[in-house]
């Protein structure tokens, strides 16, 4: 079946959430390690300046550090959290190790403390959040809902029919977290299988934003943006309408382009659209 990638319904509830004041906010990182994704949220809400040892003012680099023990173990696991999808359940899949879990990003000139959930959901009482991207970022939203659950349980109110784009609410709080599927951030057309995978080349559209994204994310207090893994797939690459090149499409004869050009086009046109706002 042919679809885009992402799109749904704009009335969907998902995306029914008022329009924000002019004053919103809006946080970009666009990034393929997953470490990129899973800081940057504690590193909005937690100031490291007390805790740096480099004497520079407090100043560090979050992403640079190493994986050391964490004996106490993750602060949620899979019987205490009631929104891992089965599809993601390591240990109901059967993963015979946990030795993963016991290990956590120490940044080598500072201390990254770990969420406090509920000095976090006070925060951000009244506030909404939208995380943008592919199924990574989507994970690693569904490891802040499982954080934050500790202190109110979450009511999801949307998810689409393949459960890319979630959104849920926090009533007591006024706090709404929704996830948004754009895994290339602009336009793709896939031709899918039955079990979501795709069959031929995947045909993306470098300057024309995802419409999904495009047309909501302005409603959010704050916007996540990441993408990456998806850049690797066999791409035939549209510009101004017309094909300008491919990526990894040998039997085609087409440009190759690799996947630098789109993969730096993507967030480009991104924030040019913030630009304007």
């Amino acid at each position: 079946m042919a679809m885009d990638v992402g799109s749904d319904s704009d009335s969907s509830p998902l995306l029914s959430l008022p329009k924000k004041k002019e004053n919103n906010c809006t946080i970009v990182k666009f990034a393929v390690a997953a470490i990129a994704v899973g800081v940057l949220a504690i590193f909005l809400f937690f100031s490291v300046v007390g805790n740096s040892k480099n004497g520079e003012g407090g100043q560090c680099n979050l992403f640079n550090g190493r994986w050391i023990p964490h004996p106490s173990g993750p602060s949620y696991n899979n019987g205490s959290c009631n929104f891992i999808d089965d599809a993601d359940n390591c240990l109901k899949n059967g993963r015979p190790n946990t030795e993963y879990l016991y290990w956590r990003w120490k940044p080598y000139h500072c201390d990254l403390p770990p969420l406090d959930p509920e000095k976090f959901m006070n925060t951000m009482q009244d506030k909404s959040w939208a995380l943008i991207g592919d199924s990574i970022l989507r994970n690693q939203m569904m490891s802040m809902i499982c954080l934050l659950s500790k202190v109110e349980e979450p009511v999801e109110v949307y998810h689409d029919e393949a459960y890319k784009s979630r959104s849920f609410y926090f009533p007591s709080h006024n706090l709404t977290i929704a996830t948004i599927w754009a895994p290339f951030l602009v336009k793709s057309v896939t031709d899918e299988d039955d079990d979501g995978k795709a069959k031929n080349e995947i045909q993306l559209y470098v300057d024309v934003l995802e419409k999904e994204w495009e047309a909501n994310y302005h409603k959010y207090d704050f916007v996540l943006i990441s993408g990456g893994q998806w850049f690797t797939k066999t791409t035939v690459v549209w510009e101004n309408n017309q094909v300008i090149g491919c990526h990894n499409c040998r039997e085609k004869n087409l440009t190759e382009l690799g996947l630098e050009y789109p993969y730096r086009k993507g967030p480009r046109v991104g924030l040019q659209l913030h630009q304007q706002i």
